[in-house]
């Protein structure tokens, strides 16, 4: 797996090049992502993140704990499921998540550095 630093100081994250893309899963495996601590969020707040942070679904993919799978509805119909990290420490994308799912709107600001949204590593 190939990484980049995100910044030349020593303590600095490292960004998979090469995360996981989304892939097919069963039921048992979805169980799984929900046992393991991950909630599921709708494509509407996927895209709602996206916006917010000006990240790709790829970056997301990388750089936060986003899984993407992808599943047979009952009719046996392709159907893509979302999940974010949420068990004792979580991702910071589910704080705009949870705004969106009780419609508080944004009002911060980015003072000395603190009330902006997380971002995406940009070359």
């Amino acid at each position: 797996m190939r990484s980049r630093p995100l910044s030349s100081s020593s303590s600095c994250r490292y960004v998979s090049e090469d995360c996981e893309i989304p892939r097919e899963a069963s039921e048992a495996d979805i169980a799984v992502l929900l046992t393991a601590g991950y909630m599921e969020i709708t494509e509407e707040e996927k895209e709602r993140v996206e916006r917010k942070i000006c990240c790709t679904e790829r970056q997301m993919l990388c750089e936060f704990t986003l899984q993407i799978r992808d599943v047979k509805d009952k009719k046996g119909r392709p159907l893509r499921r979302y999940f974010l990290f949420c068990k004792g420490s979580c991702d910071p994308l589910m704080v705009i998540v949870g705004a969106y799912r009780k419609r508080i709107k944004d009002e911060s600001t980015a003072f000395f550095g603190m009330g902006g949204p997380p971002t995406c590593y940009k070359p």
